[in-house]
Order: C-alpha cells, then sequence, then structure tokens
C-alpha cells in the first residue's frame, strides 16, 4: 500500500485553486467586467501555463505503484471505473442540462454532441478524457523493462508536445501530445 504523501495533497490542493481562479478570471473578463487587460492576460498565462500540467505529472508520480502487480487488464479496468465511468455520468448529465437550457444561452447544445463524449469531451472534461488516454497508453507500452526506456518515452513525449499538432490534428489524439510530456515527466 502506498503511504500517502502530504505534499501532494497539497499540490493538488494549490492546482485545483488556480483552476477556479483562471476559470472565474477568464469567465469575468468574457462578461465585459472592467478588469486590467495587461494584469488579466498576465495572470491568465501563468495560470494556464503550469496549472494543468501539474495534474498530469501529480498522475505519473503514482503509475508505476498503482500497476506494478496487476494485470494490464485488471488496471484499465480500474481506470474505467475511477475515470471513464465519472467522466462519462458528468458527460452526459452536464450535456443534458446543457441542451435543456440551449435557449437561455448564448449556445446551442445539441442531444447529438452530448452523445459523441467518447470522441469529443465536453467542456472541462478533457481532462477526465485526456487522463484516461495516457493511462491507458501508459499501460500498453508498460513492461518489466519500462524504467530503463523512461529517458526513451520521455525524449517521445516531448516531441510529441512539440511536433504533434503538426503531425496529425485529430482532436482526441492531441490531449495525449500535449500532455503525456507532463505525465512522462513524472514516471
Amino acid at each position: 500500500m502506498m503511504m500517502r504523501q502530504l505534499w501532494v495533497d497539497y499540490a493538488k490542493g494549490f492546482g485545483i485553486i488556480l483552476v477556479v481562479f483562471g476559470h472565474v478570471n477568464r469567465g469575468l473578463f468574457n462578461a465585459g467586467v472592467s478588469i486590467n487587460t495587461e494584469l488579466y492576460h498576465s495572470l491568465d498565462n501563468i495560470i494556464y501555463s503550469f496549472h494543468m500540467p501539474l495534474f498530469f505529472f501529480l498522475s505519473g508520480l503514482f503509475f508505476i505503484e498503482s500497476i506494478s502487480g496487476k494485470s494490464k487488464k485488471k488496471f484499465i479496468s480500474g481506470k474505467f471505473k475511477s475515470i471513464f465511468y465519472p467522466y462519462a455520468v458528468w458527460s452526459i448529465l452536464q450535456g443534458c442540462i446543457e441542451v435543456i437550457l440551449s435557449n437561455y444561452t448564448n449556445s446551442k447544445t445539441t442531444l447529438l454532441s452530448v452523445l459523441s463524449f467518447p470522441f469529443h469531451p465536453r467542456a472541462q472534461f478533457w481532462f477526465l478524457y485526456a487522463l484516461l488516454l495516457i493511462f491507458i497508453l501508459s499501460c500498453i507500452i508498460y513492461n518489466k523493462y519500462f524504467t530503463k526506456h523512461i529517458p526513451f518515452i520521455l525524449v517521445l513525449s516531448f516531441l510529441a508536445y512539440i511536433y504533434g499538432e503538426k503531425i496529425i490534428s485529430v482532436y482526441y489524439i492531441n490531449y495525449i501530445f500535449d500532455n503525456s510530456v507532463f505525465f512522462s515527466w513524472a514516471v
């Protein structure tokens, strides 16, 4: 059993505060609330440069411990229960509420767009989507020699981060390219 590391909890808490602050900051700016434009852009750039990579990094920290001693099937099944299930439930729930309230909002949401969540994550749920894909990909390439190949995996994920969108611009693949480097760095 893994021992709880308090600094990880503090980092998650700090990241959550930044997510909330970043969304509020953008919401106020986009609503036309009088905010110093230079300050808004500075805060936005600082927060968005690292707060989501922080969560991928923290998830990668425990990958090897969490997969050790498990079959790939059991590991992936566990990730479907802990990540995909909440992702699906909340995507559908939020999406249905958006459909119902479509006439009262700035944008229309269709039931078809709600049901496309397996390929097109809804709004903030992109993180769970990307994290699940990265866990599955990491599980697929994991073997007993995995730790020896971490430098190679890190270089590949860094190259995917830099050149990924130039190589392939499939929406959900880019989530892996954009974030696996932070996950891999922690492994």
